[in-house]
């Protein structure tokens, strides 16, 4: 049987799911860091202000938005995404699973 030049459905919806996944955690990250980085991270060049501390919901401003909101958008993200957009694609037909014989040998169930 000749292999198809295409891949199959199920590999090209894992494929493009797995490759928005990483985009948007790779996306996550880089502004979680970035903005941490810029208004939590205090140098002798830049010191705390009054604007860095100024807390929100009893938190630094810049952990909620750097942190608190992110999370929150991800998680809203993962299950709009999961519920409505991952493909529910057939894996095709169950095979059946080995069974081990009283006699210590395995036999295949029909």
């Amino acid at each position: 049987m000749p292999v198809p030049n295409r891949p199959d459905r199920l590999f090209r919806h894992a494929r493009s799911e797995a490759i928005f996944i990483a985009s948007f955690w790779l996306a996550c990250t880089v502004y979680c860091c970035a903005y941490c980085y810029m208004y939590g991270y205090i140098t002798p060049s830049r010191p705390l202000t009054e604007r860095d501390v100024k807390p929100i919901w009893g938190v630094p401003s810049w952990v909620f938005w750097g942190v608190f909101v992110p999370w929150l958008v991800c998680g809203i993200v993962n299950v709009v995404f999961s519920a409505w957009f991952v493909a529910d694609d057939d894996l095709g037909e169950e095979r059946a699973a080995p069974i081990a014989d009283p006699g210590g040998t395995e036999a295949d169930v029909a």
